[in-house]
C-alpha cells in the first residue's frame, strides 16, 4: 500500500479566476477514449530557488490525484457539467524545492453516464501559479501515459446508479511521480483546446469545501462470521446482495495479538500496533468482518492489507440489504469480505 502524506489544502474563495489562458486542455493520444480510463501525466521543471507560498490550479473530467515530487498533494474534482467545469487550489509550496521539481497527476474517466455523473469528454488542465506568476501550466510537452496499475476499460458495475468497481495491482505501480522516474517510454500529451475556449465553455472555482483528512476514528469489531458466494452477479451491489453470512465463531480463523477473537466486540487495531490476521477457511466459504465506524460522517475508510500476490479483498458500507442476517447499529458500518484461500493481515483506521 503507497503511504499518503496529508493533502494540501484546497483554498475556497468565490472570486477568484482562472489565472493562466494559455494553459491547454490535454489528454493521451487516442482516437476514441474508451469509458474507465485512467490517464497519467506528468511534466518535470526546474526552479531558481525554493518557495514557500504556491498553488496549484486544477480542472479534469472525472477526478485526479495530484503529486509533487512524490508527495501526494491533493485530490476531489468537483461534480459539474460536462461543459460547465471547476476547478480545485492546493497549496503546494511546502512540497517544492529549488533545481528540478516534478507535477504528475492521475486522471480517472468515467466516460458513460451514471446517477452522480453526466459523460462529457476526457481532459486535464493545470497550472501552478507564484506570486501572480505562472511557472508550469499544462500543454503538449507534458508526457502522458495509459495507468499500468489501474485497469482499463468497462469493469462490473457496483450498481447501475453508482459507476463501475476498480481493479487496482499494486505491483505495477513504477514510481512514476517520483522527479527521477524516466519517462523515455511515454508519449506527448494531446492538447484539445484552451481553458474555455473549445468544448468546455466556463470555468468556475469549486463552490463548496472538499473532503479534509483529520486525525482517525476509532473503530470497532462488532460482528464476524462466515461468507458463502456462490457465483458473481452482473454487478457487484447483487452479488454482495446474495452472499449468505452466517454468525458461528471464528476461533479457528481469527485472531488478534495472539489471543482470539470470538463473538465479542474488540477495538481495531491502529496501524501502528500488531494486525488482526485472518485466515479464511477456504471450500467455498470466506470470512466477513463489520467495523462500527462510530460516528455520523462522512468519509474515508483506510485499509492496511498484508496479502499475497492476487488476493481479492471486497469492502462495502452499510446497507440493510447486503446484511440481512446481521444485526447491526444505526450508524455507519464497514463490512470487509475475505474471500476464500486469502489469508490476511488486516489494520484500519476511519478519517472523518
Amino acid at each position: 500500500m503507497i503511504r499518503l502524506s496529508r493533502p494540501g489544502l484546497i483554498i475556497n474563495r468565490s472570486n477568484i479566476d482562472w489565472p493562466a489562458d494559455h494553459a491547454r486542455w490535454i489528454w493521451v493520444n487516442r482516437k476514441k477514449p474508451g469509458v474507465n480510463q485512467f490517464a497519467e501525466f506528468r511534466k518535470t521543471f526546474q526552479l531558481s530557488r525554493g518557495v514557500r507560498n504556491a498553488q496549484a490550479f486544477i480542472s479534469v473530467d472525472s477526478d485526479y490525484e495530484l503529486w509533487v515530487n512524490g508527495q501526494f498533494a491533493g485530490w476531489n474534482q468537483y461534480p459539474n457539467w460536462p461543459r460547465e467545469k471547476t476547478f480545485n487550489v492546493h497549496e503546494v509550496g511546502r512540497l517544492l524545492k529549488k533545481g528540478e521539481n516534478c507535477v504528475a497527476v492521475r486522471v480517472r474517466y468515467r466516460g458513460e453516464d451514471f446517477l452522480t455523473y453526466t459523460k462529457g469528454k476526457p481532459g486535464l488542465l493545470f497550472a501552478l501559479m507564484q506570486n501572480d506568476q505562472t511557472q508550469l501550466a499544462s500543454d503538449p510537452t507534458w508526457r502522458c501515459r495509459l495507468s499500468k496499475s489501474y485497469r482499463n476499460g468497462r469493469m462490473p458495475l457496483v450498481s447501475r446508479q453508482l459507476d463501475f468497481t476498480l481493479a487496482y495491482d499494486a505491483r505495477e505501480e513504477d514510481r512514476w511521480h517520483r522527479t527521477s522516474y524516466n519517462d523515455a517510454g511515454w508519449q506527448n500529451a494531446t492538447p484539445l483546446a484552451g481553458p474555455t475556449d473549445g468544448y468546455w465553455e466556463s470555468l468556475k472555482p469549486r463552490p463548496l469545501p472538499s473532503l479534509s483528512v483529520e486525525e482517525p476514528l476509532p473503530a470497532a469489531l462488532i460482528a464476524s462470521g462466515f461468507l458463502t458466494r456462490h457465483k458473481e452477479h452482473k454487478t457487484v451491489a447483487q452479488t454482495m446482495m446474495a452472499d449468505g453470512l452466517s454468525t458461528y465463531p471464528l476461533a479457528a480463523h481469527l485472531a488478534y495479538q495472539g489471543e482470539v477473537i470470538d463473538k465479542r466486540q474488540f477495538a481495531l487495531p491502529a496501524s501502528t500496533g500488531k494486525p488482526l490476521v485472518i485466515d479464511p477457511p477456504g471450500k467455498g466459504r470466506g470470512i466477513y468482518l463489520i467495523f462500527d465506524l462510530g460516528a455520523e460522517l462522512g468519509g474515508l475508510f483506510d485499509l492496511d492489507i498484508d496479502a499475497p500476490a492476487r488476493s481479492a479483498c471486497a469492502v462495502c458500507h452499510r446497507r440493510t440489504e447486503l446484511c440481512r442476517s446481521v444485526r447491526l447499529p444505526q450508524r455507519p458500518t464497514a463490512v470487509v469480505a475475505a474471500l476464500p484461500e486469502i489469508r490476511l493481515s488486516l489494520s484500519a483506521t476511519a478519517y472523518s
